[in-house]
């Protein structure tokens, strides 16, 4: 059966003029062409509007929001304003290979279209600042068992993702309180929903690692965003993993709560409540289970201070 396959390929943007000409250029010159490409100009307040208008390529649709919204809600537009059926992302500081369309063709026609595959591939890694480029291998995800798996690890990147638009719309679109990790978010909601994750062991995009400003390098966003996600998917952690699936995550934002030393930090509310779900998770773990899973850390004296002051002011 020949399908005449269309992609919509979705990059959310906010005040990334310096860099979105470069990453729009890795996808116009793909070897398959056949797509459209829906940029979400998510308020920026630099020249992005003008240097896309100046691309002259009649695929590339452009959607000024008039509020800032956060990425996956310009996400969201984009799903929304896609006219095919297949959705892709970029993320506008990244760049595609040139044959990632042909190679996602190919596995769409090898899997007969099926509308709850999840597609999601491996990606090089570009430090600007050493210049180096590493290969990055995701790590795999059990087709049969998806929600499972990426209720154990963060998931798959964005510009990696591939599904049909059916199912992300039967998800009810992409949660857009998400601080960050929104890529594992996005994926367990697909999962959830039905879908099944298949691995495409080629590197197909770049992620770049640069000067300019990024979620992946706030701290406090980093620690909300997965904190955020392991009290969303709580009760279903516990449920079909096990309690040493949720001892790890537990453990995961302690250390970067010690190590990053965010409780000594300047805080706003919403990160102080997700510090207080997280100790409030930890305490009900060593109360329900006699013992202490944390005994590498708390036997700092110093670190227990920390907590104590911190727990005495709230």
């Amino acid at each position: 059966m020949n399908i005449n396959i269309r992609f919509s390929i979705i990059i959310p943007s906010h005040n990334r003029g310096y860099i979105i000409k470069e990453c729009i250029n890795s996808i116009i010159t793909q070897t398959y062409n056949n797509f459209e490409l829906i940029i979400v100009d998510d308020h920026s307040k630099d020249n992005t509007k003008e240097i896309i208008n100046n691309i002259n390529d009649s695929r590339i649709r452009y959607i000024n929001l008039e509020n800032r919204n956060g990425a996956q809600a310009a996400r969201n537009e984009g799903i929304k304003n896609a006219k095919y059926d297949w959705i892709c992302f970029n993320d506008s500081d990244d760049f595609w290979i040139n044959n990632k369309l042909e190679i996602n063709k190919y596995f769409l026609e090898l899997n007969h279209y099926n509308k709850n595959i999840v597609y999601y591939n491996d990606c090089f890694i570009y430090n600007e600042s050493k210049n180096e480029k590493t290969l990055w291998n995701l790590p795999k995800i059990d087709y049969n068992n998806s929600y499972i798996s990426l209720l154990k690890n963060p998931g798959p990147t964005f510009p990696g993702l591939l599904f049909h638009k059916e199912l992300i719309i039967k998800c009810g679109l992409l949660d857009e309180s998400v601080p960050s990790f929104q890529e594992w978010d996005t994926s367990l909601v697909l999962a959830k929903n039905g879908g099944s994750f298949i691995h495409i062991k080629e590197p197909l995009f770049i992620y770049n690692l640069h000067s300019g400003e990024t979620i992946s390098k706030d701290i406090t966003r980093d620690f909300n965003g997965y904190q955020y996600i392991i009290d969303k998917y709580k009760d279903d952690i516990l449920k079909h993993t096990n309690i040493n699936i949720w001892k790890n995550h537990l453990k995961s934002q302690y250390k970067k709560l010690l190590n990053n030393n965010l409780i000594n930090s300047k805080l706003n509310d919403i990160t102080q409540q997700y510090i207080k779900s997280l100790l409030l998770s930890i305490n009900i773990y060593l109360l329900e289970n006699n013992k202490n899973i944390f005994y590498k850390y708390l036997l700092k004296i110093k670190n227990k201070i920390k907590i104590k002051k911190y727990l005495l002011k709230k």
